[in-house]
């Protein structure tokens, strides 16, 4: 038993019936600030996966229209179709 939390009536035979009530208390056994922040990390990673991938998917639309646009249409912004195709057949993940 921790000295810090109370002793449970309800627990049986010196069991805990409710061991959140030792994690909610932080002792040093309990690797909670090492779990919180592995979470933390691994949130992040998801977060900057999902990002470059939206990103991605974004440039490859870009490039699909851009080479689907018309010598006149290209012109109005200062390209050719050379520097269209140049850039449209570009992989996705090239910046």
């Amino acid at each position: 038993m921790h000295p810090n939390i109370p002793h449970d009536p309800s627990s049986a035979a010196g069991f805990d019936l409710f061991p959140a009530t030792i994690i909610a208390c932080g002792t040093p056994r309990e690797p909670i600030p090492r779990l919180l922040a592995l979470q933390s990390a691994v949130g992040k990673v998801i977060t900057v996966l999902i990002d470059t991938i939206l990103d991605w998917q974004e440039r490859a639309r870009q490039r699909q229209e851009l080479l689907s646009l018309g010598d006149r249409a290209l012109q109005d912004f200062g390209a050719n179709r050379a520097d269209a195709s140049a850039e449209g057949d570009k992989p996705f993940w090239s910046a």
